[in-house]
């Protein structure tokens, strides 16, 4: 969907089974740029396709996002030029990569089974999510031989992608730092705690924004957050985001890093100050200054009920 944020988590190869392992050395090839323009030109055909379909077709196969960062020479092993880690690791020399499976089939069985748990098998459930697309889509999770398997409990493995429509919810602000160096895609550094990629959509030609940080930085910023928010504000709704976000977080591998995907809410917002105003407010709660705590919290309102309003329109 054009107007979703998405929250990603990339990890190291090592971290993957051997079956999704596999698929990531055959898949990376593609560059940035030709997965969000892959994604989109399926997303369109789910959109406009004369059958409700709300899962992924079957016979497409699974996307991959990528981000390579360059590695200092100082923080190469034994100071050399060479590539880092393992064979695919560091696929260009004096890199590291990491890898975010986009896994729309099975995030799309677990948002069916919310749904329907949340509507109580009433009709409109059915007819949002078709019976007949449903099972085929659980077969392929089930039997077929992608990448991605279905989990006898959601809670098993986690997902490495989470999604908002229309807004993003208060809680992911509290897992970037606000000094974020801008980059583009090939200036990716280990180097930097905190950066921003700014472009355009590959096929949308719409502005795009994403917030890149390290994943043990984003869970001890969501663990003082979530610890300031139970202190001095406990009846604020975001303090039960930041609690299922820390769960989340310390499901992957501490060398994992942590992207914040504007998607097409960046040209609407940006340049955001969210995070300031999310970390000015809990500042602000922490010293007992709760004027200044509404003030930012207020400006966060204002910045994201207009685009809420946007999506009830739309």
């Amino acid at each position: 969907m054009e107007f979703q944020a998405e929250l990603r988590v990339y990890e190291p190869l090592s971290r993957f089974d051997d079956r999704m392992a596999t698929h990531i050395a055959r898949a990376t090839p593609r560059d940035r740029d030709a997965v969000e323009a892959a994604s989109a030109q399926r997303a369109e055909a789910r959109n406009y396709a004369r059958e409700l379909n709300p899962f992924p077709r079957p016979e497409l196969p699974e996307l991959v996002r990528v981000l390579r960062f360059r590695v200092p020479a100082k923080d190469r092993p034994d100071n050399s030029p060479t590539q880092v880690g393992g064979p695919h690791d560091g696929a260009v020399a004096g890199h590291s990569e990491f890898f975010c499976p986009e896994e729309l089939a099975l995030r799309s069985e677990m948002a069916a089974t919310r749904l329907e748990r949340d509507l109580q098998n009433d009709h409109l459930y059915w007819m949002m999510v078709p019976e007949r697309t449903r099972e085929k889509n659980v077969a392929r999770l089930v039997t077929g031989d992608g990448p991605v398997r279905l989990p006898q409990d959601h809670h098993e493995r986690p997902v490495h992608t989470r999604a908002a429509v229309w807004g993003i919810p208060l809680a992911w602000f509290t897992l970037f730092g606000d000094d974020a160096r801008s980059r583009t895609e090939t200036q990716l550094s280990t180097e930097f705690p905190d950066q921003v990629v700014t472009g355009t959509h590959p096929h949308t030609g719409a502005f795009t924004a994403r917030r890149i940080t390290r994943l043990t930085l984003a869970q001890e910023r969501a663990r003082r957050a979530a610890a300031t928010v139970s202190l001095h504000a406990p009846y604020w709704e975001v303090l039960e985001d930041l609690t299922g976000l820390v769960t989340w977080l310390e499901s992957f591998h501490p060398d994992a890093y942590l992207e914040l995907d504007y998607g097409g809410l960046a040209r609407f917002v940006w340049p955001d100050d969210s995070v300031f105003d999310v970390a000015t407010a809990l500042e602000a709660l922490e010293q007992g200054d709760a004027p200044t705590a509404m003030i930012a919290n207020q400006r966060l309102v204002r910045r994201w009920i207009t685009v809420r309003q946007r999506g009830r329109a739309s």
